[in-house]
């Protein structure tokens, strides 16, 4: 049936997912089949400039490129997303998620109506972008012929002759890279050729420079409806591959869907050290939704709807965009001759999108990220995606849209816009390139006065700086605007223990007030007391943050060297 019903790999759900292996008959760039019947193939076509085939042998006729260029690799020294981020708090904070926003500069996309796979940049600047399109032309008594395109780009606006691999039979596909080893990995979702399969199978294939791409010996058969959502490298558990699956419930919903009144879709993991071969992680359990979700919401909406990938740039913890959906009941046609059911409230039976969602992992979740309990979701049912803008001045995304691709993570050094104040992350959707500031995934919000104490960190070398939104409502804060002048963050830094403040370093010598809309934040520094000495320098010593604000979210601490731009204050 096709219900994505099966216990498999120790998962302790109803998971459509087991492993299997294949006789590879062919290796090479052009042509790669599998065995049982009409497996997959890879064609490549439309090769083009450094990066041209070499079809005598396989392999590129240049070396391949360096692993792309990893310039936001410096975390920052505290992250503020979450109340598990901070202690000692006084009156109401708030986690309050970021919004994208339309990257503004003319940035373009090579192809409108794909689907973005992957992007990502090289050490001399050029973009990368690897797409799932349908192939032109195509005729139209034929099933969609969809293929995987890979553009190169300097500026996102124009973009070199694609070179397109052709996969028999390709229905989806995920594509991730190790940024540490430069290697890519693409699983290929195609028919299965097993007796009585209604599903497909993972064929899967590696790559060291994105062109010449080989093929493992292993993959995976998926059962109809459970699809990936998203791939990601791991350091310890190499390949991550998040599948849609289906969880049987101990209640039955009040109203059926279309997967019926006892399933629900919910999102599953995979591992694999090669490539090749797959299993569940150990533990391992389902991540379902919370106990203050609609007991109808699920996860992994058209098949890519749970994108993780590492935040903030540098590795300490993942993230992830979940995008939820609440499905439409199924009804009875009254005019059908038989009791058919269809879903007949919108002309899909699986959607619309509900809601798009920041899920943060804790530190546990970094060591195994396959269950639950390795994520929290500090701003549910709070916030979209789309919707108030996450940049000053520039336009919301539009509702109802699904990312499908880990973010393109950029210093502003190399952005190919000069409208855009800061490092950044990147996602392409329909189009269009959505943008969110770095280190800005969530923060937190104090809508009164607010005191609240960070973890312990070590001063830097050099400057220390905040990353912050606390700007007042207006230009003047005379008698006649003073109630549009809320807006203030004050710093003072602690001892690894005790609550006395370091000598000169006080918040009443450090208030932060009226961030300019240009600026992602600002640097922190005490002027000194009135006839005072300037503070002791603090360099290399263990210390803590005690932050008081009101009407202002914060975000991140960090040092001068993490910091996208240079601040002389």
């Amino acid at each position: 049936t096709d219900d994505c019903l099966l216990t498999q790999l120790g998962l302790s759900i109803e998971m459509g997912i087991k492993a299997r292996f294949w006789e590879v008959f062919l290796w090479g760039l052009l042509i790669v089949s599998v065995g049982e019947g009409a497996g997959a193939e890879i064609r490549v076509a439309e090769t083009r400039g450094s990066f041209a085939s070499d079809a005598a042998t396989g392999v590129n006729s240049e070396p391949p490129p360096s692993p792309p260029a990893n310039n936001l690799t410096v975390a920052p020294s505290v992250l503020l997303a979450s109340l598990d981020d901070v202690s000692d708090v006084q009156g109401l904070l708030r986690p309050r998620g970021s919004t994208l926003a339309p990257v503004p500069g003319g940035l373009l996309s090579p192809n409108n109506n794909s689907v973005t796979l992957h992007a990502g940049i090289f050490p001399n600047a050029t973009f990368e972008l690897f797409t799932l399109e349908l192939a032109q032309p195509q005729a139209t008594d034929d099933s969609p012929v969809r293929v995987i395109r890979r553009y190169l780009s300097s500026d996102l606006r124009t973009y070199d002759a694609p070179t397109t691999f052709t996969i028999s039979g390709l229905e989806a596909a995920a594509l991730a890279k190790d940024n540490r080893t430069g290697e890519y990995l693409l699983l290929a979702f195609v028919p299965s050729t097993s007796s009585g399969s209604n599903g497909s199978k993972a064929v899967t294939f590696l790559s060291m420079d994105g062109m010449a791409w080989k093929q493992t010996s292993g993959g995976y058969e998926v059962d109809s409806g459970c699809t990936n959502t998203g791939l990601i490298s791991h350091p310890q558990h190499g390949w991550l591959s998040f599948q849609r699956t289906l969880q049987r419930l101990k209640s039955p919903k009040p109203i059926p869907d279309s997967v019926g009144s006892e399933l629900r879709r919910v999102v599953g993991v995979l591992a694999s050290r090669d490539g090749a071969e797959w299993s569940a992680l150990s533990p391992s359990t389902p991540l379902v939704p919370g106990v203050d979700d609609p007991p109808e919401l699920e996860l992994g909406i058209g098949g890519l709807g749970f994108i993780p990938f590492w935040y903030p740039i540098g590795g300490s913890k993942l993230a992830a965009i979940s995008t939820n959906y609440i499905p439409s009941p199924s009804l009875v046609n009254p005019a059908a001759s038989t009791n058919t059911t269809v879903t007949s409230l919108l002309p899909v039976a699986d959607g619309p999108v509900a809601s798009q969602e920041w899920w943060l992992g804790t530190a546990a979740g970094v060591a195994n990220p396959a269950s639950t309990s390795a994520w929290i979701r500090p701003y549910t049912l709070q916030t979209q995606l789309s919707g108030n803008a996450g940049i000053p001045g520039q336009a919301a995304a539009p509702p109802g849209f699904a990312i499908t691709h880990a973010p393109l993570m950029v210093a502003q050094t190399v952005m190919p816009t000069p409208h855009w104040p800061s490092d950044g992350m990147f996602w392409l959707w329909q189009g269009q390139w959505l943008g969110l500031m770095n280190w800005r995934v969530g923060g937190l919000y104090a809508p009164g006065n607010v005191v609240f104490t960070t973890a312990v960190f070590t001063v830097p070398n050099e400057y220390l700086w905040i990353d912050l939104d606390s700007r007042w409502g207006s230009t003047q804060c005379n008698s006649a605007h003073f109630e549009r002048c809320q807006a203030y963050v004050l710093v003072e830094l602690l001892p690894p223990t005790g609550n006395t403040p370091i000598s000169g370093y006080e918040k009443e010598n450090c208030n932060l007030r009226k961030v300019h809309a240009s600026e992602q934040g600002m640097p922190i520094t005490w002027k000194p007391s009135v006839g005072g000495a300037p503070p002791p320098p603090l360099a290399g010593r263990l210390v803590r943050a005690r932050i008081y604000l009101r009407d202002s979210t914060v975000y991140a601490i960090g040092g001068g060297n993490s910091w996208g731009r240079t601040y002389k204050s």
